[in-house]
């Protein structure tokens, strides 16, 4: 577990640096499949200051297997997340700024920009939960299924991945489609992108890149 333990650091301390979160708001996960055990950010400790013995290692169920610190409050989160789809591996939660202010306005990220197909057309929002509940967890599971990138109401966002760099990825994608979303609404837009239009976006996309497998590339 040593080698996640220093990949959930690493990303942890990436987005303090990046600003999308900062001193010990948001949690950072990733999972052993083959034991289902989690290493998770720990609660009420700043990233800066962290090591890598820091980290949790918690079960399924979000009981704590290893680590000196209580894990993430929103340890519950993360594990209903894993448990309700298979195919994540990784987590990260962000109080980015731009994404989170669309989330206090109650609104979703729509497809106003290309990248947004990077995400499967949309961000959308997941209605308000306790931060740390089941609840919360269950919530946005479910649009997860379909989204790899979701708002949570008045609180930040969930990016989910094959791993953790896939995970940050998406979270600053979703981020700077927050980011324009605001800039456009400032000069009388966002307007989206019809779905014929992103139907032939990717219909292009296909055909460019042939039978390879992967996200469309925008």
């Amino acid at each position: 577990m040593d080698e996640l333990k220093t990949q959930v650091l690493a990303i942890a301390k990436t987005v303090v640096a990046a600003g999308l979160a900062h001193e010990t708001a948001g949690n950072f996960s990733t999972i052993d499949r083959k034991n289902n055990q989690i290493v998770i950010t720990p609660s009420a400790i700043a990233r800066q200051s962290c090591c890598a013995d820091d980290m949790c290692v918690v079960d399924l169920e979000g009981k704590l297997l290893e680590g000196r610190h209580k894990p993430s409050s929103e340890t519950p989160m993360h594990s209903i997340i894993y448990q309700q789809i298979p195919s994540v591996a990784a987590i990260v939660h962000t109080h980015s700024p731009y994404a989170t202010a669309m989330s206090v306005a109650g609104l979703e990220i729509g497809p106003h920009a290309i990248e947004i197909l990077k995400l499967n057309g949309r961000v959308p929002l997941v209605p308000f939960a306790i931060p740390g509940s089941v609840e919360l967890g269950m919530k946005a599971a479910e649009f997860l299924q379909d989204y790899p990138v979701v708002l949570l109401e008045h609180h930040g966002l969930i990016a989910i991945g094959k791993d953790l760099e896939q995970a940050l990825l998406r979270a600053v994608i979703a981020e700077d489609l927050a980011k324009t979303w605001i800039l456009a609404a400032a000069v009388g837009g966002p307007r989206l992108v019809s779905q014929e239009r992103l139907d032939s976006i990717i219909a292009f996309k296909k055909a460019l890149a042939g039978n390879s497998p992967g996200e469309i590339v925008v």
